[in-house]
């Protein structure tokens, strides 16, 4: 073949490629059970400590879908440290946002997530006869990015480091910021 006829087959090569259409990325569905100490910004939320925080995700990619979604929900209990100001504080954070997974391997699985948040806290403060709760409501984001080793099967284990801000909580008297960041210990399963 000369050299007119193997440009022309590598401009009919290159032009099939561009054409044609990339292969569909398989879709994916995951749950996720992650635990860990919950980052609170000490100084804002004083006299309360940071404590446990338990999240719960549910991920899904269809393989038409050019990313994958997920929906979460989390929830942390954080004490205080003087019972004349509050008894404690519940906090829940609803998530729902767009989500990847790559798989260098077989063996791992990488995958993240960033959308917006709802979060609301419950804070129990005393009262003159009875106690009492004071709440308020936070929108904003959050994010996440986490490492997974293959177990067995659709098993995995790994880490998932999360951040989330948000507008401020008023309660206690004060604006309180809305800000977490965690590293949580984390089991998943695809199926």
């Amino acid at each position: 073949m000369d050299s007119r006829g193997r440009l022309l087959l590598a401009g009919l090569l290159a032009l099939g490629a561009c054409t044609s259409p990339p292969p569909a990325a398989p879709g994916w569905r995951s749950f996720e059970f992650a635990a860990g100490p919950q980052g609170l910004d000490e100084d804002s939320w004083a006299p309360l400590d940071a404590r446990m925080t338990g999240a719960l995700t549910v991920s899904l990619r269809l393989p038409e879908w050019p990313c994958g979604i997920e929906y979460g929900f989390q929830y942390a209990r954080a004490e205080s440290r003087d019972s004349s100001v509050s008894a404690g504080a519940d906090f829940l954070d609803f998530r729902i946002g767009a989500a990847t997974q790559l798989r260098p391997n077989d063996w791992l699985l990488l995958a993240g997530g960033i959308g917006p948040r709802f979060a609301r806290v419950e804070v129990s403060v005393p009262g003159t006869f009875m106690p009492g709760t004071e709440g308020d409501a936070s929108f904003g984001l959050y994010a996440h990015a986490g490492a997974f080793v293959r177990v067995h099967g659709g098993f995995a284990i790994g880490v998932d480091a999360q951040w989330a801000d948000g507008s401020d909580y008023d309660v206690l008297g004060a604006s309180r910021d809305a800000g977490t960041a965690e590293l949580l210990l984390a089991l998943r399963w695809d199926f």
